[in-house]
């Protein structure tokens, strides 16, 4: 088993409250193949609000990896950068590519297991944010 030696004196433990529902420029961070707990394929995403008071706050969603939900993938694939053309027929997604790719993101609230939690609902091209 592997030991660490680290002095934690003065430190403050810190809690997160969720993110005002709002829009926000996002980078991607990470994105990991993962199983649900029902067993189907998704991509979990991580993703970090960039600029502004929230800066550096992170935001968790997943897309699921099955007929009915890749059009969900498809919006965040467009969002980042991705052209219509780019993604017809079969396509291979490297996910490490997607890493740094920045967009807009629509977060909003909800309550999950009795805690207030963000939502990202969409994302849309980070020039949405310009024009608005």
């Amino acid at each position: 088993m592997a030991q660490i030696s680290i002095d934690l004196s003065g430190i403050v433990t810190r809690e997160f409250e969720a993110l005002p529902a709002g829009r926000y420029p996002v980078e991607v961070l990470d994105v990991t193949r993962e199983t649900s707990k029902n067993g189907n394929p998704m991509l979990n995403w991580q993703f970090s609000v960039v600029g502004g008071e929230f800066d550096g706050r992170r935001l968790f969603t997943n897309t699921m990896l099955m007929d009915s939900s890749l059009w969900k993938l498809r919006m965040f694939l467009l969002a980042l950068g991705y052209d219509e053309a780019d993604l017809e027929g079969l396509i291979e997604l490297e996910l490490e590519e997607l890493i740094g790719l920045t967009a807009l993101a629509r977060v909003a609230q909800r309550v999950y297991e009795g805690e207030l939690r963000n939502e990202i609902r969409a994302l849309s091209p980070l020039e949405e944010l310009r024009v608005a």
